[in-house]
Protein backbone atom coordinates (compact mmCIF):
# COMPACT_ATOMS: atom_id res chain seq x y z
CA UNK A 1 0.00 0.00 0.00
CA UNK A 2 2.87 2.44 0.78
CA UNK A 3 4.30 2.02 -2.72
CA UNK A 4 1.09 3.48 -4.20
CA UNK A 5 1.34 6.62 -2.03
CA UNK A 6 4.61 7.53 -3.73
CA UNK A 7 3.03 6.98 -7.13
CA UNK A 8 0.11 9.29 -6.26
CA UNK A 9 2.45 12.00 -4.96
CA UNK A 10 4.44 11.89 -8.20
CA UNK A 11 1.27 12.15 -10.28
CA UNK A 12 0.01 15.12 -8.24
CA UNK A 13 3.40 16.83 -8.61
CA UNK A 14 3.43 16.31 -12.38
CA UNK A 15 -0.14 17.62 -12.62
CA UNK A 16 0.79 20.68 -10.56
CA UNK A 17 3.90 21.36 -12.68
CA UNK A 18 1.94 21.06 -15.94
CA UNK A 19 -0.77 23.34 -14.56
CA UNK A 20 1.79 25.99 -13.54
CA UNK A 21 3.46 25.75 -16.94
CA UNK A 22 0.15 26.27 -18.75
CA UNK A 23 -0.70 29.16 -16.43
CA UNK A 24 2.64 30.89 -17.09
CA UNK A 25 2.20 30.46 -20.87
CA UNK A 26 -1.26 32.03 -20.58
CA UNK A 27 0.07 35.00 -18.59
CA UNK A 28 2.77 35.69 -21.21
CA UNK A 29 0.23 35.46 -24.05
CA UNK A 30 -2.17 37.83 -22.29
CA UNK A 31 0.66 40.29 -21.60
CA UNK A 32 1.72 40.31 -25.26
CA UNK A 33 -1.89 40.75 -26.36
CA UNK A 34 -2.31 43.66 -23.94
CA UNK A 35 0.82 45.38 -25.31
CA UNK A 36 -0.41 44.97 -28.88
CA UNK A 37 -3.81 46.45 -28.00
CA UNK A 38 -2.11 49.39 -26.27
CA UNK A 39 0.02 50.15 -29.34
CA UNK A 40 -2.99 49.87 -31.61
CA UNK A 41 -4.98 52.18 -29.35
CA UNK A 42 -2.22 54.84 -29.33
CA UNK A 43 -1.95 54.69 -33.12
CA UNK A 44 -5.73 54.94 -33.52
CA UNK A 45 -5.88 58.00 -31.22
CA UNK A 46 -3.04 59.66 -33.15
CA UNK A 47 -4.70 59.03 -36.51
CA UNK A 48 -8.01 60.40 -35.22
CA UNK A 49 -6.29 63.56 -33.94
CA UNK A 50 -4.21 63.93 -37.12
CA UNK A 51 -7.26 63.61 -39.37
CA UNK A 52 -9.14 66.15 -37.26
CA UNK A 53 -6.28 68.68 -37.52
CA UNK A 54 -5.81 68.02 -41.23
CA UNK A 55 -9.54 68.26 -42.04
CA UNK A 56 -9.83 71.57 -40.19
CA UNK A 57 -6.64 72.93 -41.78
CA UNK A 58 -7.76 71.94 -45.27
CA UNK A 59 -11.21 73.46 -44.71
CA UNK A 60 -9.89 76.85 -43.54
CA UNK A 61 -7.36 76.77 -46.39
CA UNK A 62 -10.05 76.26 -49.02
CA UNK A 63 -12.44 78.78 -47.45
CA UNK A 64 -9.76 81.48 -47.52
CA UNK A 65 -8.32 84.25 -45.38
CA UNK A 66 -9.99 84.88 -42.02
CA UNK A 67 -11.63 81.47 -41.63
CA UNK A 68 -11.04 79.50 -38.45
CA UNK A 69 -12.00 76.30 -36.69
CA UNK A 70 -11.47 74.86 -33.21
CA UNK A 71 -10.55 71.21 -32.67
CA UNK A 72 -9.19 69.07 -29.86
CA UNK A 73 -6.18 66.72 -29.84
CA UNK A 74 -5.04 64.30 -27.13
CA UNK A 75 -1.29 64.73 -26.72
CA UNK A 76 1.45 66.73 -28.42
CA UNK A 77 1.42 66.77 -32.21
CA UNK A 78 4.23 68.38 -34.19
CA UNK A 79 3.08 70.16 -37.36
CA UNK A 80 5.36 70.95 -40.30
CA UNK A 81 5.19 71.37 -44.06
CA UNK A 82 7.47 70.97 -47.06
CA UNK A 83 5.44 73.45 -49.13
CA UNK A 84 3.20 70.83 -50.71
CA UNK A 85 2.30 68.51 -47.84
CA UNK A 86 1.42 68.94 -44.20
CA UNK A 87 3.13 66.47 -41.83
CA UNK A 88 1.72 65.66 -38.41
CA UNK A 89 3.91 63.65 -36.00
CA UNK A 90 3.64 62.13 -32.53
CA UNK A 91 6.21 59.66 -31.20
CA UNK A 92 6.84 57.13 -34.00
CA UNK A 93 3.64 57.93 -35.91
CA UNK A 94 3.43 60.26 -38.92
CA UNK A 95 0.53 61.44 -41.07
CA UNK A 96 1.18 63.42 -44.28
CA UNK A 97 -1.23 64.74 -46.88
CA UNK A 98 -1.26 67.42 -49.61
CA UNK A 99 -2.49 70.90 -48.71
CA UNK A 100 -2.70 73.90 -51.09
CA UNK A 101 -1.86 76.54 -48.43
CA UNK A 102 1.29 77.28 -46.52
CA UNK A 103 1.53 75.87 -43.00
CA UNK A 104 3.14 77.57 -40.02
CA UNK A 105 5.11 74.93 -38.06
CA UNK A 106 4.06 74.38 -34.46
CA UNK A 107 3.48 71.85 -31.68
CA UNK A 108 -0.05 71.64 -30.30
CA UNK A 109 -2.13 69.69 -27.81
CA UNK A 110 -5.51 70.09 -26.15
CA UNK A 111 -7.88 72.64 -27.64
CA UNK A 112 -6.43 74.01 -30.91
CA UNK A 113 -7.44 77.12 -32.86
CA UNK A 114 -6.82 76.52 -36.59
CA UNK A 115 -6.99 79.65 -38.77
CA UNK A 116 -6.07 81.01 -42.19
CA UNK A 117 -4.07 84.23 -42.22
CA UNK A 118 -3.30 85.45 -45.74
CA UNK A 119 -3.05 81.93 -47.19
CA UNK A 120 -1.00 80.43 -44.35
CA UNK A 121 -2.55 78.02 -41.86
CA UNK A 122 -1.71 78.63 -38.19
CA UNK A 123 -2.33 76.35 -35.21
CA UNK A 124 -2.59 77.97 -31.77
CA UNK A 125 -3.16 76.17 -28.49
CA UNK A 126 -6.15 77.55 -26.57
CA UNK A 127 -6.28 77.51 -22.77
Amino acid sequence: MNEFKGQLSLEYMLTAIISLLLLSISVVAISNFSNAISLLSRKSIFLSDAHSLYDNAYEVCILGDGNARITYVRGDISISSNGEEISLKRDNYTFSSPIPCGVHPSIVNGKVYVYNNMGTIYFDKLS
